[in-house]
């Protein structure tokens, strides 16, 4: 099974990971191989059986920050929330400036629907660090989830303005240009996102032509559906969308022309 990044973090972690001197070496080395073993645990895929051995190395050296965060990690990984909070609070008192632990902690107080306390752990992180993208796509999760689509999508240009390479937030703007109706620029977002992900291109194409259709620009998706069709001919998904668009098969080349003129005459009056 493989390891994510913040337990090869947490991993390297035991040797790196400072603690308080009130933690005998004896204890500290104790704690440091119960915390191994659950690191092997997790590796296997046994999450219960980690999550109670980190649970265990933090009982045995209640300063190891490092088993406070492979337990919060365990507790999200196994729905329980209330628990990961805990953990999470933990390791936050050992490790106040951890931005990445404090950003976590805030997505499960929103998951939680406790969203003063989430917006309360936002503003300390920005008061730290300024406008970080990752801090800002967290903002417009709680944004949104309060009804605050606006802000919400606000929160996520600015993380594009700043990252424009990471696509997740990208992804979700599109998503809520689409939710308030903004079909245009959820449209253009599509089109940049193709030029930066080519190994998404078939469910970024398929997303792109619904998009088209749906807001009338039969003609338009006709010629980027043939355009793809044309470089990947074994693409199922979107002959099939470019089939039922031209209403039967798919026409030869030289009938290509009549087929979009005959599209654009179709779509002129929804426009």
């Amino acid at each position: 099974m493989a390891v994510c990044k913040l337990s090869l973090g947490l991993l390297i972690g035991v040797v790196l990971t400072p603690r308080a001197e009130s933690a005998s070496p004896e204890v500290r080395t104790q704690a440091r191989v119960i915390l191994g073993s659950a690191m092997a645990l997790l590796q296997e895929g046994a999450l219960e059986q980690a999550r109670d051995r980190s649970r265990e190395a933090l009982a045995t050296d209640p300063t190891f920050a490092n088993a406070a965060e492979l337990l919060a990690w365990c507790s999200i990984r196994l729905g329980e929330d209330r628990a990961a909070v805990d953990a999470l609070g933990r390791a936050l008192e050992l490790k106040p400036d951890d931005v990445e632990l404090s950003l976590q902690l805030a997505k499960i107080h929103r998951q939680l629907r406790q969203w003063d306390r989430c917006e309360e752990l936002l503003n300390q992180v920005e008061a730290t660090r300024g406008e970080i993208p990752r801090l800002l796509r967290e903002r417009a999760e709680l944004q949104r989830e309060r009804g605050k689509v606006e802000r919400a999508m606000e929160a996520l240009v600015r993380a594009k303005e700043l990252d424009p390479q990471e696509q997740s937030g990208r992804r979700r703007l599109v998503e809520l240009y689409q939710e308030s109706g903004q079909i245009p620029e959820a449209i253009q977002e599509i089109q940049e996102l193709l030029e930066l992900s080519p190994a998404h291109r078939q469910s970024l194409d398929v997303h792109l032509a619904h998009l088209q259709l749906s807001s009338g620009q039969l003609r338009e998706a006709a010629i980027a559906l043939e355009k793809r069709v044309e470089e990947d001919p074994e693409n199922q998904a979107l002959r099939s969308i470019l089939v039922q668009l031209y209403g039967g098969p798919m026409p030869d080349r030289e009938r290509h022309l009549f087929h979009r003129s005959r599209l654009e005459d179709r779509s002129s009056p929804r426009r």
